[in-house]
């Protein structure tokens, strides 16, 4: 959505580096749901546990390997892919609060 407003107010390139920025903060949440919830109840626990922490640390190196990428190889505009980036995972943050209203 970011990326066609974007692109509706500026260029396809801003636009496009916003799209960027977006997946770059989606896709590793994006693992770390896989990874992290794939054990359920309290006989593994631990498992649950351990699960959480390589998911965890599977979504910052994800992230990290997603920047260097966008960086070297897609030649992104650094203002739209950042901003969106943020926005992204500021939504991520606030989403209880909006859906808490009821």
């Amino acid at each position: 959505m970011i990326g066609l407003i974007i692109y509706l107010g500026w260029d396809f390139d801003k636009a496009r580096s916003a799209v960027i920025g977006g997946t770059v903060a989606v896709l590793p949440n994006l693992v770390f749901a896989l990874y992290a919830f794939r054990f359920v109840g309290a006989q593994v626990a631990k498992m649950v546990t351990a699960s959480f922490y390589r998911g965890q640390s599977l979504k910052l190196l994800t992230t990290f390997v997603l920047f260097i990428i966008a960086f070297k190889f897609l030649n992104v505009v650094i203002e739209p892919m950042i901003i969106t980036f943020i926005i992204t995972l500021m939504t991520h943050w606030f989403a209880p609060f909006y859906f808490n209203q009821q």
